[in-house]
């Protein structure tokens, strides 16, 4: 059949005319960016993960909680002071990083550890690999799902807990000064009535049970001893602001590193186990052995070793920890140096084979239910 060409380029083919393509394409990273989004609104559809993300703040509530205490204790006893407060901060910071790791790892077992498995049995590979999308593709957007879902893990929770140690520490420190004049105010009211109309009044014993006035705060506010010899505890709150932000950068980092090492781990247990439910006993499995590993190396030794950067949840924590180590300035012990390092190291290799594994596994991916070789 003769083909001959139309005016303005169209093709002209037994009495129609086509028009070539004159949209543009998506890039790779629209492509992946596209994938990233289905995957992420398809995990958080599941009343499970919602639960399980939902389920990860409870911790902050109780930080929240002794946070407030604490401050409110502390500006009560007028012992309120920078260097106390930030050395507070971060040791809460720390042990929150340790009860998060705990929740991304639950979390990481029932999403990113079954995901490409399932994606295999049920012919999802097949689906995806039809369209314009590479394989590489593919696993970007599996990590960056799974470190999307950890992230919301690990580090909002911890830049929460850190806003709200800031806006206590103000609300106390306010508060304190507010109620403490508001003490020298009510006790020197009588003895100005009493000058004013013109009676003799003795000055106030110091030693007498009167001398100093618990003043009951207003509803919402930190209690504050006030008395007319005592001062509100004056507070600098630049450097421990300074802290503060310091602190939500390295909270970020140190949730951010976490949330790639598990997602990565994850995925290699969702590559090497042939069934999805195999995939989160590997993944939850090899934690938990890990962790008895250096429980049992531990208490055999009766001291603190090497061996305890075996942990595959010390290592998500370590990098996190030197952070915290070089922030604040406290190197600890050499033992405890070494381990952390040893487990910043044993988690990047980790992750680099787990990497290895997965484009490697893509490459070849395994066929579907019922379907022949």
């Amino acid at each position: 059949m003769a083909d001959a060409r139309g005016p303005l380029g169209k093709a002209r083919l037994g009495g129609a005319h086509f028009s070539r393509f004159v949209g543009r394409h998506a890039t790779p990273t629209q492509r992946v960016l596209n994938l990233t989004r289905a995957m992420i609104d398809a995990a958080w559809r599941i009343k499970s993960v919602r639960r399980a993300i939902i389920v990860s703040f409870i911790p902050l509530v109780g930080f929240a909680i002794w946070a407030y205490g604490r401050a409110a204790i502390a500006t009560l006893m007028g012992e309120l002071s920078p260097e106390d407060y930030i050395a507070f901060q971060s040791e809460n910071l720390d042990v929150l990083l340790i009860v998060q790791t705990a929740c991304l790892l639950l979390l990481h077992a029932f999403t990113v550890a079954p995901a490409i498995v399932r994606d295999a049995r049920s012919g999802a590979l097949l689906l995806y690999f039809s369209r314009p999308i590479e394989r590489i593709h593919y696993v970007v957007a599996r990590i960056l799902t799974g470190f999307a879902l950890g992230c919301s893990v690990m580090i909002a929770p911890a830049v929460l807990l850190i806003l709200i140690q800031w806006g206590v520490l103000t609300s106390a420190v306010g508060d304190g000064t507010q109620h403490a004049r508001g003490a020298q105010s009510e006790q020197a009211a009588p003895v100005v009535s009493a000058v004013w109309q013109g009676h003799a009044v003795d000055p106030p014993d110091p030693l007498a049970r009167d001398a100093v006035v618990p003043v009951a705060p207003p509803k919402g506010k930190l209690p504050f001893l006030g008395s007319p010899d005592r001062k509100p505890p004056v507070l600098d709150l630049m450097p421990v602001w300074a802290a503060s932000v310091s602190l939500i950068f390295v909270s970020i980092l140190a949730g951010a590193i976490a949330s790639l090492g598990a997602t990565l781990l994850g995925l290699l247990a969702s590559v090497t186990a042939p069934t999805p439910g195999g995939a989160s006993l590997a993944f939850g499995g090899s934690v938990m052995a890990t962790w008895l590993v250096a429980s049992v190396a531990k208490a055999a030794l009766r001291e603190d070793t090497i061996w305890r950067a075996a942990s595959i949840h010390r290592m998500l924590r370590a990098p996190g920890e030197l952070m915290l180590m070089a922030w604040s300035d406290k190197i600890p012990a050499t033992a405890d140096l070494h381990m952390v390092v040893a487990a910043s190291a044993a988690l990047v290799v980790l992750c680099g084979l787990a990497y290895w594994r997965v484009v490697v596994r893509i490459a070849r991916p395994p066929r579907g239910e019922g379907r022949s070789g």
